[in-house]
């Protein structure tokens, strides 16, 4: 059986955007390990809703690069270094 998700991770704009500037803000070690907690507790608010666990890699993997792809955006337009 399928499960529908009715956001997916990936397309949260909000929470990508701000993440992304914040984390690109902070020095590398800081921004690694707070993105470390922010998939962690993505996940887990994920399992506890259900959903299997192979869809839950996937949707944490989506949410890891769009944050990324945020932080590359960001430096880039506002300039920086992380």
């Amino acid at each position: 059986m399928s499960q529908i998700l009715a956001y997916p991770l990936a397309r949260r704009r909000g929470l990508i955007r701000k993440q992304g500037a914040r984390l690109a803000d902070m020095p590398k070690r800081e921004a690694e390990k707070h993105l470390a907690y922010l998939l962690r507790l993505q996940g887990d608010t994920l399992t506890k809703k259900g959903i299997e666990a192979a869809e839950v890699a996937r949707q944490v993997a989506a949410l890891e690069t769009a944050i990324r792809c945020e932080i590359a955006r960001h430096l880039v337009t506002c300039g920086g270094a992380a």
